[in-house]
């Protein structure tokens, strides 16, 4: 599925309560970055994780990293990135030391504003807003 972006659908006109959960076009604001971990050694974490938190720390000052998280239904983490380009999102995860030896893989979800409250607004009359 390619991810189109643009605007947020449906502004200026009725909303089809259907078309809510079926539309493909939304406006990225940041993506989701959900990491999956493969074993290292402790000789291997020892070489790479002091080099792993500078940068984790940098990009995270740098505000690359919004937010990070600990898994908590097992190992690994998950990080709110604040760009819209899947390309840079991709450039700043694979500058980690963990990913560019191998041991983490990420899978990278858009998220943008929930479009689907529109509906709420929809619904207000001109002399409530």
């Amino acid at each position: 599925m390619a991810l189109k972006l643009g605007r947020i659908p449906n502004m200026g006109r009725p909303i089809n309560h259907h078309e809510i959960h079926t539309t493909k076009e939304f406006a990225v604001a940041k993506f989701l970055a959900i990491n999956a971990v493969k074993p290292f050694t402790p000789t291997q974490a020892e070489a790479l994780m002091r080099e792993e938190v500078e940068v984790v720390t940098r990009q995270y000052l740098e505000g690359k990293i919004e937010q990070f998280w600990g898994r908590q239904d097992g190992p690994g983490g998950v990080m709110i990135l604040g760009t819209s380009s899947r390309e840079e999102a991709q450039s700043w995860l694979e500058a980690l030391p963990l990913t560019r030896e191998g041991f983490l893989t990420y899978e990278l979800i858009p998220i943008g504003p929930l479009s689907q409250l529109n509906v709420l607004l929809q619904k207000t009359s001109p002399a409530t807003r």
